[in-house]
């Protein structure tokens, strides 16, 4: 990959984890901002970024709500995060917040389940197109509520007006019997939108 078109951009790392994503954004030259939805997911990262040196701008947020000014980042990525949705939250506000953030043109990458993915198992879909999680064999994830989408065709739905897609993948593994499946995408902030808001 080309480096000198990514370094200085600002990135957000929006539902951070592990910081297992860190090391390659920092390697292609970004700003790095992360976030994580609370202090006892974020002091390890710090820590951790302190001990190998870091130049991590970490932060609490969620989806829904990011304390960041609007138009900061060039891109965002959203690995396994941006469809969850807390309480009443509507995906509506969550695509508003992430858009929000994103400078005109601005890229996300993203992920979101098919209907096929193992944690939407006994799922019950709700009022508003999301799906109430039922069955994680994992435990971790009963009771929260879910984007997903049936296929391809619904990702332009589900993300506009504020985003517009520019690349779609698809990936379907089996762990152990457990089958992982959804999309990858990447889509860009469109202006109109901006200028609207």
């Amino acid at each position: 990959m080309d480096k000198s078109h990514y370094l200085g951009a600002r990135i957000l790392d929006m539902g951070c984890g592990d910081g297992r994503n860190i090391p390659l954004l920092l390697d292609l030259g970004f700003e790095v901002y992360a976030c994580e939805i609370c202090e006892e997911l974020i002091t390890p990262l710090k820590l951790t970024a302190e001990r190998l040196g870091w130049a991590v701008n970490f932060q609490t947020g969620v989806n829904h709500s990011l304390d960041y000014p609007d138009a900061f980042f060039d891109y965002m990525l959203c690995c396994a995060s941006c469809y969850y949705l807390d309480g009443q939250v509507s995906w509506s506000a969550v695509r508003a917040e992430l858009a929000r953030v994103l400078k005109p043109g601005g890229l996300m990458v993203a992920n979101f389940c098919d209907e096929d993915n193992f944690i939407l198992n006994d799922s019950v879909r709700q009022e508003d197109g999301s799906f109430l999680i039922k069955n994680d064999p994992f435990g971790l994830r009963n009771g929260s509520r879910f984007m997903a989408v049936r296929d391809t065709s619904q990702l332009s739905e589900l993300l506009s007006p504020q985003f517009s897609l520019s690349g779609i993948g698809h990936l379907c593994d089996d762990y152990y019997g457990i089958k992982v499946s959804g999309h990858i995408i990447v889509a860009q902030q469109q202006e109109a939108f901006r200028n609207s808001i």
